[in-house]
Parts: C-alpha cells; structure tokens; sequence
C-alpha cells in the first residue's frame, strides 16, 4: 500500500512540473 501511495505522489508532482511546464511555454510563446 505504501509503495503504491508514494507512486501516486510521485506522479502527482510530475503531473504539475509538466503543466507549469506548459503554462511557461504557452507564456514566452
């Protein structure tokens, strides 16, 4: 259950580097 809740946590924090990635690229564009 842990492994899988840290999983999840991963993902969550990779999930919002990629869409402020996003956001600054529609931004300088």
């Amino acid at each position: 259950m842990l492994p899988f809740f840290c999983l999840k946590i991963r993902l969550k924090q990779i999930h919002t580097l990629t869409a402020s990635n996003i956001i600054l690229r529609s931004n300088s564009s």
